[in-house]
């Protein structure tokens, strides 16, 4: 799936869970943190190559869990039992939006339960849809457009869903202002 989708994925779960804003903020962050693995494109890595082999696993689960709890703890004191279950829920909401993901159209799987099990898992070849199909085409684009609507909704409403980060916003703009001077 596409990072908007991912973002407003997690932000409409903290806004519907009425989550305080720092455990709002880490179910977010963990929402987008499973394709982190993008940054490997700077070292010149193969993006699809490598892409979601270890970060959208079980694996990538427990091994972003103890790094990221810790640094929102120390950033915004936060729980780290309490926290736990908001950042189960952002990165387990990420695999569950990605079952739908384009990639799948081209016949690409997962393997959501590695190291406990090798076995890939699509959601298109589970309901027999076929690759390059404009069934599975309708159903991500059906989505994605879901997620365009929500987002420009929330926009009209004034209810930005940027708005949640607005202190770490204004953070980095007087970091810029400072070096600038």
């Amino acid at each position: 799936m596409d990072p908007l989708t991912h973002y407003l994925g997690g932000w409409l779960a903290g806004k519907r869970l009425h989550a305080a804003k720092p455990y709002w903020k880490l179910l977010v962050f963990s929402a987008l943190l499973p394709d982190i693995d993008i940054f490997l494109i700077v070292f010149g890595w193969e993006y699809l190559g490598w892409h979601a082999i270890y970060t959208h696993t079980l694996a990538g689960i427990a091994g972003f869990a103890l790094p990221l709890l810790l640094i929102f703890h120390f950033l915004y004191k936060v729980d780290m039992i309490k926290a736990i279950p908001f950042y189960l829920g952002g990165f387990l909401l990420h695999l569950f939006l990605d079952i739908f993901n384009w990639q799948y159209l081209i016949g690409y799987s997962q393997r959501f339960l590695w190291p406990l099990s090798a076995q890939t898992f699509n959601l298109f070849y589970a309901f027999g849809i076929p690759p390059y199909s404009s069934l599975g085409l309708s159903i991500y684009l059906s989505i994605f457009t879901m997620a365009l609507i929500t987002f420009l909704y929330f926009i009209l409403k004034k209810d930005y869903p940027w708005a949640l980060w607005n202190e770490e916003i204004a953070f980095l703009k007087r970091m810029i202002v400072r070096t600038k001077t």
